[in-house]
């Protein structure tokens, strides 16, 4: 699938190690992004809309999250190659979820494109 300029949209790179949070706990959760079309320099991604989703456990983890599921993020960075996208998971954060064990997935919306990527699993115990 291509974007808007013919870029493939599997340029859009992301990576988060696989995270434990005590369930009384706040804590943010990062994940790496990096934009990069072949042949050309990085894309500043920075401005973006960036999007967080956990699959609960028991719904197929595989499926991409819909509308609903998502919860939107931060950027932490502002300057690239990699630019670190956040969010407050917890009872007093963001997203507040209950013990189990989530597919995390991440939403970034740049110029036309709105790739979803999955990336990683965080655990609530």
């Amino acid at each position: 699938m291509a974007g808007k300029d013919g870029d493939d949209l599997s340029s859009l790179v992301t990576d988060t190690p696989n995270r434990t949070i005590p369930s009384l706990s706040t804590e943010p959760v990062f994940v790496e992004v990096a934009r990069q079309i072949p042949g050309q320099s990085q894309t500043d991604i920075s401005a973006s809309t960036v999007k967080f989703a956990f699959k609960a456990p028991g719904i197929d983890p595989n499926a991409p999250p819909n509308g609903s599921d998502w919860t939107a993020g931060s950027w932490v960075t502002d300057t690239g190659p990699i630019y670190l996208a956040e969010i407050s998971v917890g009872p007093t954060g963001a997203v507040t979820l209950a013990k189990g064990t989530y597919v995390v997935w991440v939403y970034v919306s740049y110029s036309g494109e709105a790739p979803v990527r999955q990336c990683g699993t965080l655990t609530i115990t």
